[in-house]
């Protein structure tokens, strides 16, 4: 009888049990193996047959996860880490067990929250869930940062950008700096370093930064005589400009401004950012030029130059009180600024007088929204010591514009009715010269 046959004895008297794991079944007289994973082969040549269990210790394989738990198996070798587990859709029922300690994972605990993640506990012993970030607007935009925002964070603009402002205001197209003098009804947002500027989005609750080229607003509806501040907002997404409404007075404003994390806006509407101011010359222009600065900056200031000369060949004057040159009214420029500004200016002049030594002698001056009254810081009073004796007198002015417009005069006083001042003969050339930033 061969090693493998059985006996007819064996057969009928060899009693022989089925156990799982070690645990008897109920004894059957057939041995049934069913199943998609089970595979049962007659080989007869060696007198046995071959049940295969697909995926089980002998295959190549891992477990398939139950409603009690499962350990993962790979190549016939128990790999308990938990990042060999890989978890499908609806493939945990019931608990994944920690396999290091710990109480477990439910399942419950695999639903996470938006910005939640797995992660190993405190003691090291298990897998929780916890809360990685709080991101309060999910959709950023271009210039924005990741920034933290309470105990979460948000995408935000960062408050460095927040003061740069790239371009200027200008009656120019194209030209950021005009060199010549300009007037007209078209007031542009030109780019100067660049064409960005931050802006305050209503809907999102934060400042956008904002690119564009030149931005053109044609001028209506303007109070000649009248200060007008100047806004940028969004429209759609787009840079646009606006025009606030006439100041009070030369000095005061209607429509106040106000600050947003450190940003001139209008108090009334934040999506409005302040650029500058203008006063009108019309109801639908203003100038910017030597005698008339009605246009200005609040960002990327540069000096601006007023200049006025009287072409009077020469002219007398008798009198210590002030008056404006030559009695002229033109003898000045104007300016509007929106904020505190600094300012130089000086006064230059020829004089001669008879007959000398006796006290023959002029003084300019600059009187600030005054014709009698000198505002220089500094002045020259040069007495002819010799008859027709020519001298140069001077004044300085240096001092801060408060908000508004501002008419700057040219002014002069005297000792004698027989000081003449001269204004334009041959070289010489009498005029006030006014620098302010803007």
């Amino acid at each position: 009888m061969a090693e493998n046959d059985i006996s007819w004895l064996d057969r009928f008297f060899v009693a022989r049990t089925i156990a799982d794991d070690g645990v008897p079944v109920p004894q059957r007289p057939t041995l049934n193996f069913a199943g998609a994973g089970v595979d049962v082969v007659d080989d007869e040549a060696n007198n046995r047959t071959n049940v295969t269990i697909i995926g089980g210790g002998g295959g190549g394989g891992s477990s398939t996860p139950s409603g009690s738990g499962f350990r993962h198996v790979t190549a016939g070798v128990e790999d308990a880490a938990a990042r060999d587990v890989m978890l499908g859709t609806n493939d945990v029922s019931g608990t994944l067990p920690a396999t290091k300690g710990g109480t477990g994972l439910g399942v419950a605990d695999l639903a996470l929250a938006s910005g939640e993640a797995l992660v190993v506990n405190g003691s090291g012993t298990g897998i929780e869930t916890a809360s990685i970030v709080d991101v309060v607007d999910g959709v950023g935009v271009a210039g924005d940062v990741l920034t933290r925002s309470g105990v979460g964070a948000a995408w935000r603009l960062p408050l460095s950008a927040l003061g740069d402002v790239g371009g200027r205001l200008t009656l120019q197209s194209g030209t950021p700096v005009p060199t010549s003098n300009v007037s007209g009804s078209s007031l542009f947002f030109t780019p100067y370093r660049h064409g960005g500027l931050a802006l305050w989005n209503e809907p999102r609750q934060q400042w956008q930064w904002a690119v564009t080229e030149e931005v053109l607003l044609v001028l209506s509806g303007l109070s000649s005589g009248f200060n007008h501040d100047v806004f940028a907002y969004l429209d759609a997404g787009v840079v646009a400009l606006e025009i606030g409404a006439p100041w009070a007075s030369n000095t005061a404003r209607s429509e106040p401004l106000s600050r947003r994390d450190g940003v001139l806006v209008k108090s009334a509407d934040h999506r409005r950012r302040y650029l500058g101011t203008l006063r009108a010359t019309s109801s639908s222009g203003t100038t910017d030029s030597e005698l008339q600065r009605f246009l200005w900056n609040f960002y990327n200031q540069v000096p601006r130059d007023c200049y006025v000369q009287d072409a009077t060949s020469s002219w007398t004057w008798n009198s210590a009180s002030f008056r404006q040159a030559r009695g002229q009214t033109f003898n000045r420029v104007e300016v509007v600024v929106g904020l505190v500004t600094p300012a130089h200016g000086e006064v230059h002049i020829t004089q001669s007088g008879l007959p000398a030594g006796t006290g023959v002698a002029m003084w300019p001056g600059i009187g600030i929204d005054s014709t009698t009254v000198n505002s220089a810081r500094s002045h020259a009073q040069l007495q002819s010591v010799v008859a027709t004796q020519w001298n140069v007198a001077y004044a300085v002015y240096d001092g801060l514009l408060s908000v508004g417009y501002h008419a700057i005069n040219w002014l002069e006083a005297a000792h004698s009715s027989a000081c003449t001042a001269y204004g334009l003969v041959g070289q010489n050339q009498a005029h006030m010269r006014f620098r302010l930033l803007g």
